[in-house]
C-alpha cells in the first residue's frame, strides 16, 4: 500500500512538473543566457532524486541515523521540488530494516546497502545523497532563518520521538520552500560557508562539479514556483 501511494504521488508530481515545463517553454524567449546555457548542457527538463541523510555527529566515529528525506528535483525553468520523509517510519518493519542496514564509515560515506534498502522499499532510483549532522543542520538553519538554534536530535525509537523528528524536518523544509518560492534560492545559497561544514559536518557521494552546477542553476533560476513538502505531521 505504501509503495502504491508513493508511486501515485510521484506520478502526480511528474505530470505537474511536465506541464510546468511546457508552459515555461512558451516563455522561452525571455530566458537569460545563463539559464539557456544550463539547458544546453542537458541539466534542464530532467528529474533527479537525492537522499538527505541526517545523523547525530559525523566526527564521532559512529554517527547514528536520525532521519532521511527524499529530495526530488525537476530541473525545469523554473525548478520544481518535492520533499518526502522516508525515515523514521511509523511502520516498525520499515524502520527496523532501514535502521539495521544503516552504516557510515570513518570518511562519512553511507553504505551502499543502506541506499539499496531505501530504493527497494520505496521503489525509488536515487542519484546520490547528502549527509549532514546536528551541528551542520544547525548551521543550515541559521543561514535559512537567521536564528541561532542548536540541534541535538538523536535516533528516534518511540512514536512520539518519531513524530518530533518528522515534525521538525517538515517545519524546516516548509520554511525553506516558503523562502525559495518568494525570494529564490540565491540568498540562502550565497550564505553557505562550506569551510564551516566540510569535512566534519557534511558528506556526500556527489561530485564537486555536480554540486557546483546545481548550485549555480538554482542561483540563476529565480523563484521556485512549486516546492512541496509531502508530510502531514
Amino acid at each position: 500500500m505504501k509503495k502504491l501511494v508513493f508511486f501515485l504521488v510521484v506520478v502526480i508530481f511528474v505530470v505537474s512538473a511536465v506541464l510546468g515545463f511546457q508552459a515555461a517553454e512558451k516563455w522561452g524567449a525571455g530566458r537569460s543566457g545563463q539559464a539557456q546555457a544550463f539547458q544546453d548542457i542537458q541539466i534542464a527538463s530532467t528529474q533527479k532524486n537525492y537522499l538527505l541523510v541526517h545523523v547525530t555527529d559525523l566526527g564521532s566515529g559512529t554517527p547514528q541515523l536520525v532521519s532521511v528525506w527524499g529530495l526530488m528535483v525537476f530541473y525545469s525553468q523554473p525548478p520544481q521540488v518535492m520533499l518526502l520523509p522516508l525515515y523514521p517510519s511509523y511502520d516498525d518493519a520499515t524502520s527496523a530494516a532501514l535502521g539495521t542496514s544503516f552504516k557510515i564509515d570513518s570518511n562519512g560515506k553511507v553504505s551502499p546497502r543502506f541506499i539499496n534498502e531505501i530504493e527497494k522499499r520505496f521503489d525509488l532510483v536515487t542519484t546520490g545523497y547528502i549527509a549532514v549532522d546536528n551541528a551542520g543542520l544547525s548551521l543550515f538553519n541559521k543561514w535559512l532563518t537567521q536564528e541561532e538554534v542548536q540541534i541535538s536530535a538523536a535516533t528516534p525509537s518511540t512514536a512520539d520521538e518519531k513524530h518530533i523528528v518528522l515534525l521538525n524536518g517538515q517545519q524546516f523544509f516548509q520554511k525553506a520552500c516558503g523562502q525559495f518560492s518568494q525570494q529564490g534560492a540565491k540568498g540562502f545559497m550565497d550564505q553557505i560557508r562550506w569551510m564551516d561544514l566540510i569535512p566534519l559536518h557534511f558528506s556526500t557521494n556527489l561530485s564537486f562539479e555536480s554540486i557546483a552546477l546545481a548550485s549555480d542553476y538554482f542561483k540563476t533560476a529565480g523563484n521556485i514556483s512549486q516546492c512541496a513538502v509531502l508530510s502531514d505531521e
